[in-house]
């Protein structure tokens, strides 16, 4: 279990940095219902993190217990070559110094939205973008990667999601024991990551990206 969890760790924090969700998040805690609409949006990211990794493990992209495959290298190096063009992309669309930013659409839809929406944009952020989707997807292969029994499997499951999602629980939590205390920070900290948000991302998609490529290469060639 160990290994599975030490192999999958590395995806788990790719999703949890993840600029976007974050912000979302701290836009439903200064929405009109903040309790209600940041438990929803946790649930459906925890959903959707569950969702995406169990179908992973469930449809077996590596055999369990094998070394590691051409098959295996090809999908790493991939993914990796998609991630990094998509961190060009980030980085040569940021606005510049002078330009406005825009508040991201997925996060714009949560404003007055009821906690049965925000719910689904939770999930849809964590299992249909497509940077999280394939983290998801990774850190799920990785640990049906290794000759685990159910239970086991099910409590790595359990370690990379919590860690993957932890960056909504904690705050989620911070905010139910602190409440209206800490609407300043929150204002604050939404402003600053929709301000750097595009160089936050392609910062994190060339990183994630190139650990991909390098794990891929070693694969194939090491």
């Amino acid at each position: 279990m160990g290994e599975a969890v030490g192999g999958s760790v590395g995806y788990a924090l790719a999703i949890a940095i993840s600029p976007i969700p974050i912000a979302a998040l701290i836009l439903t805690l200064l929405s009109v219902r903040p309790r209600s609409s940041s438990i929803a949006f946790t649930t459906g990211w925890i959903a959707g993190i569950v969702a995406v990794a169990s179908i992973a493990v469930a449809t077996g992209l590596f055999d369990a217990g094998d070394e590691p495959s051409d098959r295996r290298g090809g999908i790493r190096l991939t993914i990796g070559a998609i991630l990094v063009l998509a961190a060009v992309r980030r980085w040569r669309t940021r606005p510049g110094p002078d330009e406005v930013r825009s508040t991201p659409p997925l996060m714009r839809a949560i404003d007055g939205a009821g906690p049965r929406r925000v719910l689904g944009i939770g999930f849809a952020l964590a299992a249909l973008n497509p940077k999280d989707m394939l983290l998801a997807a990774a850190g799920g292969a990785e640990i049906a990667s290794t000759d685990l029994s159910d239970g086991s499997t099910i409590a790595t499951l359990v370690v990379f999601t919590m860690i993957a999602a932890s960056t909504a629980i904690i705050p989620v939590g911070t905010y139910l024991v602190a409440g209206d205390r800490l609407d300043d920070r929150l204002h604050h900290a939404r402003d600053a990551l929709i301000r750097h948000n595009p160089v936050v991302m392609a910062v994190v998609l060339a990183a994630v990206g190139a650990l991909f490529v390098a794990e891929g290469i070693q694969i194939l060639w090491g």
